[in-house]
């Protein structure tokens, strides 16, 4: 918890995943962090290492870089029109409809 609170972003810096990749790039700095004994240390370490290797940096890249793509895919006609204002003749017609009053004479 203390580190939670020290670090906003521990959750997402001190992962399975770049625990792996740290282990695999810096093999040697990733066995001292597990022969560390208290876990404030280890957890300390290893967001250390992780954020001083780069290594969590590559996450944020690899999500800017999946956004991007993202935004860059074709969108759908009715994506395109809902979002752009446009209605679509059905929507024209169905407020033109509601917009009729009638009066009946009695």
């Amino acid at each position: 918890m203390r580190l939670k609170s020290q670090f906003e972003d521990f959750n997402t810096v001190v992962t399975k995943e770049n625990l792996e990749k740290l282990a695999r790039q810096k093999p040697s700095l990733y066995n001292s962090i597990i022969a560390t004994k208290d876990v404030y240390d280890q957890g300390y370490s290893a967001y250390d290492m992780i954020k001083a290797s780069g290594i969590a940096n590559d996450n944020y890249e690899s999500v800017d870089r999946r956004i991007e793509e993202n935004r860059n895919k074709p969108k759908s006609a009715s994506t395109l029109s809902a979002s752009s204002g446009n209605d679509s003749a059905l929507a024209k017609a169905a407020k033109l409809r509601s917009r009729k009053t009638y009066s009946y004479a009695g």
